[in-house]
């Protein structure tokens, strides 16, 4: 029997989660059945693209000076790989879509606001927080970030945007990340 626990801290308060899988469920057997369900093959005509995805798009995004990394996981489904499409400042997005942003920073402490979708997270150097959302219209949403420092005019520069279209127009701009 293989027991995994994780646990996350998330502002003040920590939570836990325990899984136990027996000999019918071996982790590395389920995830990569999991993998190989969630990665359609492309065709000779098509790139893959994550809207292809059962689940919701997983995008990294990681506060660095002032403004908003982008990595979306490639075909094999893991961050930090060489497949992965990386952008900075503006991200699109397919519309009517779930999407989790793993929020995260590699310098200083961020707060992340998606005000017309009354979001808002933390971002935090070496800890990770999920934003999970979904966009119902197309149009141009703007990421910004209240200073932690109180001093506002320092931070007057936006962070980043969204932009939300079709899911075609998405497909189209996915293929042109380098």
């Amino acid at each position: 029997m293989v027991l995994l626990c994780v646990v996350i801290a998330a502002g003040l308060g920590i939570r836990a989660v325990l899984r136990t899988a027996g000999p019918e469920q071996n982790p590395s057997t389920k995830s990569q059945q999991s993998q190989s369900q969630l990665q359609p093959e492309p065709t000779s005509e098509q790139a893959w693209s994550p809207t292809g995805l059962d689940g919701p798009i997983q995008v990294k995004v990681t506060g660095h000076e002032f403004f908003w990394r982008f990595r979306f996981p490639g075909p094999d489904g893991e961050f930090e790989t060489e497949d992965d499409a990386a952008v900075e400042k503006v991200i699109h997005l397919p519309i009517g879509q779930d999407v989790e942003f793993l929020v995260t920073s590699d310098d200083y402490v961020y707060t992340m606001a998606i005000p017309e979708l009354g979001l808002r997270q933390i971002a935090v150097p070496e800890l990770t927080f999920p934003l999970e959302f979904r966009t119902a219209q197309e149009g141009t949403l703007e990421i910004a970030a209240d200073p932690l420092c109180g001093v506002r005019l320092l931070h007057d520069e936006f962070m980043g945007r969204i932009v939300v279209q079709s899911a075609s127009a998405f497909d189209s701009w996915y293929r042109e990340i380098p």
